[in-house]
């Protein structure tokens, strides 16, 4: 049997991609299909008094109004079930679902929806989630008594000791804000009713068996009456793990017992779908002159929005890694996972791990006593398995760029002097081949100048 090392292999699904053959949730609507319209809540924190749908209903190609009275199971969600499908009292953030229009085109649902009329009574939004914890601070879900979603401590050593004996202390805070997925391919996706009345979900997803599980258990049915397939997906990064329009199709289709169809918009999209994390972090880092870190206390504090999602793993992982990738004798760290007012958030790539860890390496690399930034450059070399720079003022000006520019450089040159004798550069793929051939001038170029 041959190796697949170094082989270049066909991904089986380039072709389909390239010749645009590829069928994404979108292009699984046929004719006849009936299209459906969310109705957003477009309210922060409100209590539903009334809806009317009876407007809607008069639209021509209106089908049917569906409403919270319509799902047998109202809650869903991937680790606690705390989210309606559709808000029947009580709205928690802009994008929740009140109502869904269902009609013979796009057309008449649009127009449908926008004749539902709620009315609301405000309620005092929550936003910040530090504001969250106050104790007189309103509460996202009243019946939970607090807007604490998680605490996670963590304790190693003797902090306080560690500190007191420390050369350099640094002390900062820091935020970070909300990030879109914005993968190229809006919510779409169709439900249907199959020959053995099992109800058929298309679209695209990251769980399979997760949504599976939440649409059976929205619906009330035996998982085996509930099939999910997922077509060609047009990215995710983590987006795609909540439900967003899976469910509805899915009780849409089996309520009316019909072929219903949906794509969102970009802005529904985006008002619909759950986001990455801002977090506040708060953190104190102590060392020696040696470079050598003492301790590290932090409180990581990350906005859960309105519905628990995935937070408690996020700030979990956030949590854990406040202290970096550094071995460190004494810790403190405290994480919360909060409720809030604004949109739900859940996974994204690295799940936590970008917001917390290095913040204030990074930024207190300049600081110190007596000889500022010689702590973090011992790191920063330890990290990286260099030998550490004890003069800060001979570090280049973009000092992680450094290996790889010396390395650019060391191989521009060789593939030149190869080039020019005529030497042949083996390897066992013709494609990187030609890549080497027609870089070798540009990496001379890029590298000019560097030793």
């Amino acid at each position: 049997m041959s190796s697949l090392i170094g082989a270049s292999l066909k991904r089986p699904d380039a072709l389909d991609k390239v010749t645009g053959a590829a069928r994404y949730p979108a292009d699984l609507i046929q004719s006849g299909m009936l299209q459906l319209q969310v109705v957003f809540a477009h309210r922060s924190h409100a209590r539903i008094r009334t809806l009317a749908s009876s407007a809607a209903l008069l639209v021509p190609g209106v089908v049917a109004v569906l409403t919270a009275a319509d799902v047998p199971y109202n809650a869903f969600g991937l680790i606690d079930a705390d989210q309606p499908v559709l808000c029947g009292d009580v709205v928690r953030f802009e994008g929740d679902k009140v109502a869904l229009v269902v009609a013979e085109s796009k057309e008449a649902a649009i127009a449908g929806a926008k004749l539902v009329k709620v009315e609301y009574e405000e309620l005092p939004a929550v936003t910040d989630p530090r504001a969250a914890l106050a104790s007189d601070a309103p509460l996202v879900h009243e019946e939970l008594g607090s807007n604490l979603l998680l605490h996670i401590p963590i304790r190693k050593g003797d902090v306080a000791h560690a500190f007191a004996e420390a050369d350099v202390v640094v002390e900062e805070s820091f935020s970070t804000s909300w990030q879109e997925h914005a993968y190229l391919q809006p919510d779409a996706g169709i439900a249907y009713i199959d020959e053995q009345g099992r109800v058929v979900l298309e679209t695209a997803g990251q769980w399979m068996h997760e949504d599976l599980r939440q649409i059976a258990q929205m619906l009330a049915l035996p998982e085996e009456k509930v099939i999910v397939r997922y077509a060609t997906i047009g990215g995710a990064f983590g987006g795609r793990e909540d439900l967003s329009i899976q469910h509805v199709l899915a009780l849409a289709a089996w309520k009316l017992q019909r072929p219903v169809a949906l794509v969102w918009s970009r802005e529904e999209s985006i008002i619909g779908h759950h986001k990455r994390h801002p977090f506040q972090i708060r953190c104190r880092w102590g060392a020696k002159q040696d470079g050598t870190i003492t301790a590290v206390e932090a409180e990581v504090i990350g906005d859960g929005g309105a519905y628990a999602s995935t937070s408690v793993e996020v700030v979990k992982v956030a949590t854990l890694l406040a202290s970096g990738c550094y071995e460190v004798p004494n810790i403190s760290v405290d994480g919360y996972a909060v409720y809030t007012n604004n949109v739900p958030c859940g996974a994204f790539r690295g799940f936590g791990a970008p917001q917390a860890p290095q913040r204030l390496h990074d930024r207190d690399s300049g600081r110190g006593a007596g000889n500022p930034g010689h702590a973090c450059d011992v790191l920063e070399g330890n990290e990286r398995d260099e030998p550490p720079r004890t003069d800060p003022g001979d570090a280049p000006a973009v000092a992680s760029d450094e290996p790889f520019t010396r390395t650019c450089a060391q191989a521009a040159r060789a593939l030149l002097a190869g080039r020019e004798s005529g030497a042949t550069i083996e390897t066992s793929n013709e494609i990187f081949n030609e890549w080497i051939a027609r870089s070798a001038a540009d990496l001379a170029m890029l590298t000019a100048g560097n030793p």
